[in-house]
């Protein structure tokens, strides 16, 4: 049994693309940099010497209001609920508008009249109080915290899933969860290492080359950037229109569609698997119902354990007890309730309270590497497979999405799924 994936060459393609990508940006840091030779340090790196042009500023206010939410959250936003979302949408597009037209200009003449570098300082200088300048300070760092840890979400996430078939990335991602699943908090069983590589590949990338070359460099990156994504968007629109038949098609087509649900499914294969068997998260189930064919595609990964026909979640005692102790600097070999159920959060918590309670045997409210060990005996005479599985699932696909799909499905499929579906409550 063969999990079939993308082909290696598309998935070093897209390393390759990557890696040209960075590598531009780079440049453009560096040559950014070489543009503060002899010039005032404080007016060029957080300015660009007020002398970036018209055109270079409207593609970095541009670029800048095209966050993650443009490309992830807002067609996701109009995917589930109909183009009824795009209304509120184009609501949004006000705010720049008026920040434009109203004040952005009466900011940048009091700026430069008192020889101001950012808007708090401004806002200290104008109004004579350094308390305000203070709070300004506090709300413009409170406020962009939460707009950059979404801009980092969005953009791990686009790479998670550009970066998912490629060999190198494979291994730096299970590298990094052998690491992160001991620990306290980020760890455990269902860790997602790509995620946090991403994340962190990302973080830095865009904290170096901005700190690197400065506003200028903020403002190069940008124009290039929008340039990437007007043509990815004008390309992408029309194969988008083409494959659903047409603008109109397409409205029609979003008003069949029913919002997905949460839920779970249990997968069981109709024979042991011959050899280990990994299913990546995002991986498209087929359901089968009275109702017809419906989709779910899976929220985290699973493994069907080589001789089994179920993906059941394996307890493993090195994942469970070399927990370090914070006091005494060692492994535990005591775990209480409340350390056994967080080092299995894949599951419902009350589930794993009644694993606990009957792997505790002599119930002393302590779990023993012992009484762990010999959790054999228990699973047999109890007979309990834990193998449900979050996902998301397409009530009433439209043909579209079925089209889509399938020919997704058609390169990963596994032959002998039995998958039986449950909503959440």
């Amino acid at each position: 049994m063969m999990l079939a994936t993308t082909e290696a060459a598309a998935g070093n393609a897209a390393l390759v693309s990557f890696c040209i990508y960075t590598a531009v940006v780079f440049g453009l840091a560096w040559l950014a940099s070489r543009k503060r030779e002899g010039k005032s340090f404080m007016n060029e790196y957080f300015l660009g010497s007020r002398n970036l042009g018209m055109w270079a500023f409207a593609f970095t206010y541009a670029a800048t209001s095209a966050s993650g939410g443009s490309f992830m959250g807002f067609p996701a936003k109009i995917y589930t609920y109909g183009w009824v979302m795009a209304l509120w949408i184009g609501g949004y597009i006000v705010v720049p508008l008026v920040a434009m037209g109203l004040i952005s200009k009466r900011l940048n003449q009091v700026a430069r009249k008192s020889g101001s570098i950012t808007v708090p300082e401004m806002m200290r200088k104008r109004l004579g109080s350094p308390n305000v300048g203070q709070m300004a300070t506090v709300l413009l760092v409170f406020f962009q915290f939460f707009f950059l840890l979404a801009q980092f979400k969005a953009g791990a996430k686009i790479m998670t899933t550009l970066l998912g078939d490629v060999g190198v990335f494979i291994a730096a991602k299970d590298a990094i969860e052998s690491v992160l699943q001991p620990l306290p908090w980020i760890g455990g069983s269902g860790v997602d290492g790509a995620y946090y590589l991403c994340l962190g590949v990302f973080a830095v990338s865009v904290v170096a080359y901005t700190a690197w070359g400065g506003f200028r460099a903020v403002v190069w990156t940008d124009m290039m950037q929008g340039a990437v994504m007007l043509v990815g968007v004008v390309i992408l629109l029309g194969l988008a229109l083409t494959q659903v038949g047409g603008l109109a098609n397409a409205t029609r087509e979003v008003a069949k569609m029913v919002p997905p649900e949460e839920g779970t499914v249990r997968i069981q294969l109709a024979s042991p698997a011959s050899d280990e068997l990994k299913l990546p998260k995002g991986f498209w189930l087929r359901l089968d119902s009275t109702n017809g064919v419906t989709y779910a595609r899976m929220k985290e990964k699973i493994t069907v354990q080589k001789g089994r026909v179920t993906a059941a979640i394996l307890l493993k005692s090195t994942e469970i007890f070399d927990r370090r102790n914070t006091d005494t600097k060692e492994s535990k070999k005591e775990l209480t309730e409340l350390e056994f159920v967080g080092g299995h959060r894949k599951l419902e918590s009350e589930k794993w309270s009644v694993v606990f309670r009957e792997l505790d045997t002599d119930g002393n409210g302590l779990l023993t590497e012992k009484e762990f060990i010999n959790r054999k005996g228990w699973r047999e005479e109890k007979k309990r497979e834990f193998d449900e599985i979050n996902v998301i699932h397409l009530p009433r696909p439209t043909k579209s999405e079925v089209k889509a799909i399938e020919k997704q499905m058609a390169e990963q499929e596994v032959l002998g799924l039995n998958v039986k579906y449950a909503k959440s409550k």
